[in-house]
């Protein structure tokens, strides 16, 4: 089996709750409230109402009046007690209250994430609990609880809060986004695990919700995983849902590098050799200059039955990820080619001319490797003690 490139995503963190984006509560926002304060004379109205009830309590405006101040300093508690009295004593302001608990709840949600962004976590969660005080389980509160969690490393908790939060509002896409990410993080959690099954089916869950690239990606590398873990007939299906998969991810995104390298890497394991080769080509094409490219065109071409190709691009990416460049190339393939003399590469220094750059390496044993990059002519040639080290290497071109 070959190593898959990227095999962790991006982790959801605080960034992801700011990202909410606020806007207020699934419903309209309320019309001015029945009983008007002057937000500066909040305490003189309080005072007012409170002397209200003392003499009249049952009355239904100082209870919903004072339920609104109560409200707006933050007290949810006692502005819930004086919301339900105003509407036990006068149901026809039912509506009327709904309304003002909406309100006071969108912006006790906004509160919280204000606190959130300020790392304030423990007063991000009180003004949800606020918020829940004027009215209970309103879908964006759930929401905002399963961020909170996902902030505070409780992946498990906030898929709990965004299933609860789409159970009440169904193909909410900013919930759907959330609860995706959510199942991605477990996902990679449990593939790390080597609970390969669950990672699997918290992958799918998210596949049937998503059309990311993201969660192809991921199941790629849970069904490669699950590959690598098994042997034979089992073997072959999971490398064939695994390529499947990283295919999918090109369909969607067909500049996504990673995902070609992962392809080519799992056709080695499946022995479509001819194919992997087209796939490492073509990001040599992009990227000339990646060694680890060269060491897996080596591993396709060697499956292939080219010995001398592979030798070369082994050369080739073996001296690319060392990366010693010598310094004046044209000096030391002149003084190469009095080295070695009638040599093959005496003969390509005759014929090409000084390359553009130089880079060696030490194979095991000790002997020294120099490879030839001719990159305007796209030709690269490995030599060992003045004799070529494979075939010449003609890189891909559009």
């Amino acid at each position: 089996m070959f190593s898959l490139s990227r095999p962790h995503l991006p982790q959801i963190l605080l960034g992801l709750f700011l990202s909410a984006g606020i806007v207020g509560c699934t419903t309209t926002q309320a019309p001015p409230p029945s009983v008007h304060v002057d937000d500066s004379r909040s305490e003189d109205a309080e005072t007012e109402f409170r002397k209200r009830l003392n003499s009249k309590p049952n009355d239904p405006e100082a209870h919903h009046g004072l339920g609104q101040i109560l409200a707006a300093q933050g007290n949810a508690i006692e502005a819930d007690l004086h919301f339900t009295k105003a509407v036990q004593i006068d149901a026809s302001r039912r509506s009327r209250v709904n309304l003002d608990r909406e309100r006071y709840a969108s912006q006790f949600q906004s509160k919280a994430v204000e606190f959130a962004g300020e790392g304030s976590y423990e007063s991000a969660g009180r003004a949800l609990n606020q918020a829940d005080t004027m009215l209970r389980g309103l879908p964006r509160t759930l929401y905002l609880r399963g961020r909170l969690a996902q902030s505070q490393g409780d992946p498990l908790g906030a898929r709990e809060y965004y299933e609860q939060a789409l159970e009440k509002l169904p193909g909410n896409a900013e919930y759907t986004e959330a609860y995706v990410e959510v199942l991605l993080e477990l996902g990679r959690e449990r593939n790390q695990e080597q609970d390969f099954e669950g990672a699997r089916g918290l992958l799918e869950e998210a596949a049937e919700l998503s059309s990311s690239p993201d969660v192809d990606y991921l199941l790629g590398t849970v069904l490669y995983s699950m590959a690598q873990a098994s042997s034979g007939e089992e073997q072959q299906a999971y490398l064939v849902e695994a390529a499947e998969s990283f295919r999918a991810v090109l369909d969607k995104a067909p500049k996504d590098e990673d995902a070609r390298y992962n392809l080519g890497a799992v056709l080695l394991s499946s022995g479509q050799f001819e194919e992997a080769v087209g796939i490492y080509e073509s990001l040599i094409l992009d990227n000339p200059r990646d060694g680890d490219l060269f060491l897996a065109l080596s591993l396709a071409h060697g499956r292939t039955g080219q010995s001398e190709m592979a030798m070369a691009e082994d050369a080739i990416g073996r001296a690319l990820r060392e990366n010693r460049p010598v310094d004046a190339p044209a000096t030391w393939a002149r003084r190469a080619t009095t080295r070695f003399e009638n040599s093959d590469l005496a003969s390509t220094y005759r014929r090409l001319g000084s390359p553009e750059a130089i880079y060696t390496y030490s194979r095991l044993g000790g002997d020294l490797v120099e490879v030839w990059f001719y990159w305007d002519q796209r030709k690269v040639i490995a030599f060992q003690d003045g004799g070529r080290y494979g075939v010449p290497v003609d890189l891909p071109r559009d």
